[in-house]
């Protein structure tokens, strides 16, 4: 196993804890950033989960002040969402190393809640596969086992998590890509209700939007910190507040569980073991659980495969209208 955790100023508290301790001035925001970029240090050389390292520009930003809940928080952001002044590469030997020259509405988002980004963490190509390798990043380890994938696409994000460098790191998920990483590497990942946070107006223009923005994180209690205190800088008025989750919810719910797909694929004893002491959980919590047939038809997958197809499709042939008018095609993998 691959861990930077230690007896430093981090310990092993997460990002609410952090937080909470930087606000009270028991410690310094510059104190947490310097001791995440030693662990950043330790394990990267084993981990490759770090492509751009801005770790400058963070000690700057460390030194302003800020009102956002998790000020003084380092995080990394998924190569895949602009940073300004920093290039985006999408995981790609296609895509030019060009500056960004404004921060993606997400982005802004994160720093309206006070995170301070020391880099950007890898993924696949254009996040298009489970499992995070590249021909221009190589391959990313999972910390448990360097010789098993961390999943992907926000594999970078997540060894960083789960390794003990950062408490939270920004992911997002169009076909698994939180959930996969998440469960690869024993994180909490949370895929939202659609526009839960901030987009990019360029996914008005697809079919149908699959793309969420979201985080892994260590700890149940970070991921409802996050969700409730990024709704202060963008709500979306289609969906109901979330609001600030503390306790277990008062409310007994319907659950319906399946163990079977129609995708002719056999799933794995560990697997349905997994969800059947979930279940087992779900009933002794006092909620009315009952085993379903799968909802779901072979046709759902064959449509998945199929649209996600025509996005790799608009990749290679208009890559120079979408990503960068310097997209070099021959180049992709």
């Amino acid at each position: 196993m691959i861990s930077s955790i230690s007896n430093d100023i981090i310990g092993k508290k997460d990002a609410v804890e952090l937080a909470t301790l930087i606000s009270k001035k028991e410690i310094k925001a510059e104190e947490v950033l310097e001791a995440t970029i030693q662990r950043a240090e330790k394990v990267n050389p084993f981990l490759n989960a770090i492509v751009t390292k801005t770790y400058d520009l963070a000690k700057k930003k460390s030194k302003l002040s800020s009102n956002g809940f998790f000020s003084g928080i380092p995080i990394f952001i998924k190569d895949n969402e602009d940073v300004m002044g920093v290039p985006t590469s999408h995981g790609s030997l296609a895509v030019p190393k060009i500056e960004a020259k404004k921060n993606s509405n997400l982005v802004q988002q994160l720093n309206s809640l006070g995170f301070i980004s020391l880099g950007k963490s890898a993924l696949c190509e254009f996040g298009l596969t489970a499992t995070t390798e590249s021909l221009l990043n190589g391959s990313t380890r999972n910390p448990w086992n360097t010789e098993h994938s961390t999943g992907g696409s926000s594999g970078g994000s997540a060894a960083l998590v789960a390794s003990g460098v950062v408490p939270i790191a920004h992911a997002n998920d169009g076909g698994g890509s939180i959930r996969i990483p998440a469960a690869c590497c024993g994180l909490v990942g949370l895929k939202p209700s659609r526009d839960r946070l901030m987009r990019e107006d360029a996914l008005s223009a697809l079919p149908v939007n699959i793309v969420c923005q979201g985080i892994v994180s260590r700890t149940v209690r970070d991921t409802a910190r996050f969700y409730f205190e990024a709704e202060k800088y963008y709500k979306n008025k289609k969906l109901p507040p979330i609001g600030l989750v503390e306790n277990p919810s008062q409310k007994r719910l319907k659950i319906g569980f399946f163990k079977s797909i129609p995708f002719n694929k056999p799933i794995h004893p560990d697997v349905i073991a997994t969800v059947d002491r979930t279940a087992t959980l779900c009933e002794n919590l006092k909620h009315s659980v009952e085993e379903i047939p799968c909802p779901f038809g072979k046709q759902v997958g064959d449509d998945f495969f199929l649209y996600w197809g025509m996005l790799a499709f608009l990749i290679s042939h208009l890559g120079k209208f979408i990503v960068s008018h310097n997209f070099k095609n021959e180049n992709l993998e």
